[in-house]
């Protein structure tokens, strides 16, 4: 089980860019799906889709939020700080924009 340390330092998962990045943080950013995900200001959700994993330039995560789970927000990529698959966590770099959310159909 790995321990991450928290800190000022905000890690970057700039995949896109970084073809240095290990198997697993590629790995585990587009087979997510279930993860518990920290948005800065205390509010959670958890990864509901992975949206085109095989398309780096379009992937999203599908996050349901809210008391009930009944909103989605569409997170990029690039909004993602810290992925730890051990703990099946993500935190994110933005609070939840809800402009950016659409119902989510059950």
């Amino acid at each position: 089980m790995s321990t991450v340390a928290r800190t000022n330092l905000k890690p970057s998962i700039h995949w896109l860019d970084d073809e240095s990045m290990s198997f697993g943080s590629r790995y585990w950013t587009t087979r997510c799906e279930g993860f518990r995900v920290d948005f800065p200001g205390g509010a959670q959700g958890y990864v509901d889709e992975v949206r085109h994993p095989e398309d780096p330039d379009h992937c999203a995560l599908v996050v349901r939020v809210g008391a009930l789970g009944d909103r989605v927000v569409i997170v990029p990529l690039d909004e993602i700080e810290l992925v730890e698959a051990s703990a099946e966590r993500i935190w994110l770099k933005s609070p939840v924009r809800l402009e950016r959310s659409e119902r989510a159909h059950r």
